[in-house]
C-alpha cells in the first residue's frame, strides 16, 4: 500500500511529520542534538520539506514541475496547530 496523507486531519499530519522528523533524527544519529528535534513549544515552527511528494502522496520527481512539498507547521498551543502545505521545486533553474 502506498503512502497517502492527503485525507489526514491536521492532527494526523502533525503526528506523521513529528514521527518523520524523529525517525530522521535517529537515522542520522542526532538523537541528543536539540537542533534537529521536532519543535513542540508554543509559537515554534517546523519547516519540513519532502522531495517527490505532491498532493499528499509520493510522486515521480522531475526537474520539470513543482513536485516537492514544504510543510510549515506552527504550534499554536499545546493541542492546536496550523499547517500550510506548499508545492516547491528543489531544482535550481538553469
Amino acid at each position: 500500500m502506498s503512502l497517502d496523507i492527503s485525507a489526514y486531519s491536521v492532527e494526523q499530519k502533525y503526528e506523521f511529520l513529528s514521527a518523520l522528523v524523529g525517525n530522521a533524527q535517529n537515522h542520522f544519529n542526532n538523537t541528543n542534538n536539540d537542533k534537529y528535534a521536532f519543535k513542540t513549544a508554543e509559537g515554534e515552527i517546523n519547516l519540513i520539506a519532502l522531495r517527490g511528494f505532491k498532493d499528499g502522496k509520493p510522486c515521480k520527481s522531475s526537474n520539470q514541475s513543482f513536485d516537492d512539498n514544504q510543510f510549515d507547521l506552527l504550534q499554536l498551543s499545546r493541542d492546536s496547530y496550523r499547517l500550510k502545505n506548499k508545492h516547491r521545486s528543489g531544482e535550481i533553474p538553469e
